[in-house]
């Protein structure tokens, strides 16, 4: 895989295929989207504003579906409240008899600290714990799409090499969900960012750990994490911009000189998550690509230490399970 991939020749033929893909408005997801689109899938946008999917709906429309292409619809998701997630992927079930490919991209790069509806830090909760129950509540589809003939189910979890900045954890209550700091600053909240991304990564190498264990069809689903690559996104930026001047316009400046390159554009940095979603050789070669974590474009990699935990990784999931449960979710 290069810089020289080209979706329209490399992506599987998604002609009757159903994908729900997490934060495609902007940025990575809306790259994506537009790819699989391009290749005659039926695309879920997954967000909360219907005026904003919207409006990427037409934006993509505008930038050339044609015949043979697929179809953009919106589907309501808000990450901010589990219980929310819980109706949302209720209402898809509802509304869908089958889901061959799950990406899970959105994400809150950074925030002050709070906690959010169920008691864990919103950014947690946004970036991992809603997720998790989305994901859970929708395998059952995902598990029968994998049943039919032809098929290519995949999940599509978009992580970080962030993960990497976290050298330790444990998951025995809520509050280590919490991450590693309640502090304010710029570093600070990009540090619980890390760590959700930490998060991601044990989660999806645990997820595809059970799933190959299953016997209920689980083990047709193919599960993926992915670095996209640094970008100068719009979430970087707008952090940046809550620091005190002069540092926001420095700060803003060093991302933009650093990440905005011709090989860090979104819709370069979709081409991993698009490798990971619907590229041929992953379904030719599961053993080797299930529970993997990619790096752009497509390269096999190492996740950190800890992130290679399989005990933590089971840990993690029992707790989540538990502040799930405890929720009535």
């Amino acid at each position: 895989m290069s810089l020289t991939f080209n979706p329209g020749e490399e992506l599987s033929d998604l002609g009757g295929r159903v994908v729900l893909i997490t934060g495609a408005t902007s940025g990575v997801g809306y790259a994506a989207a537009r790819e699989l689109l391009r290749k005659g899938a039926t695309v879920y946008l997954a967000a909360k504003s219907e005026s904003k999917a919207t409006a990427t709906i037409y934006r993509l429309e505008a930038e050339g579906l044609g015949p043979g292409n697929g179809k953009a619809i919106w589907h309501k998701l808000d990450l901010d409240n589990p219980h929310d997630v819980k109706r949302s992927a209720e209402e898809f079930l509802a509304r869908e008899s089958r889901l061959d490919i799950l990406i899970n991209n959105a994400a809150c790069l950074g925030k002050e600290y709070a906690l959010g509806p169920i008691g864990v830090q919103d950014i947690t909760t946004i970036n991992y714990v809603s997720p998790f129950l989305f994901t859970k509540l929708l395998l059952p589809l995902l598990k029968k799409t994998a049943q039919s003939p032809d098929s290519d189910v995949r999940i599509v979890n978009v992580g970080s090499d962030a993960h990497k900045l976290i050298r330790k954890a444990q998951f025995q209550s809520k509050t280590d969900l919490n991450g590693p700091t309640t502090g304010n600053s710029y570093r600070a909240q990009m540090k619980r960012y890390a760590f959700t991304k930490l998060l991601v990564v044990l989660w999806s190498k645990e997820l595809a750990r059970q799933l190959a264990a299953s016997s209920d069809g689980g083990s047709d689903v193919l599960v993926v994490c992915v670095h996209p690559g640094s970008i100068a996104s719009d979430g970087a930026l707008k952090g940046a911009g809550r620091l005190f001047w002069p540092l926001s316009k420095l700060v803003q400046w060093y991302i933009k000189k650093t990440f905005l390159t011709p090989t860090q554009t979104p819709t370069q940095a979709a081409t991993t998550v698009l490798i990971a979603a619907a590229q041929p050789d992953l379904c030719r070669e599961k053993v080797k690509y299930h529970g993997a974590y990619l790096l752009p474009f497509g390269k096999l990699a190492s996740t950190s230490k800890v992130a290679a935990d399989e005990g933590l990784a089971k840990d993690l999931w029992i707790l989540t399970e538990k502040i799930l449960a405890d929720e009535g979710l």
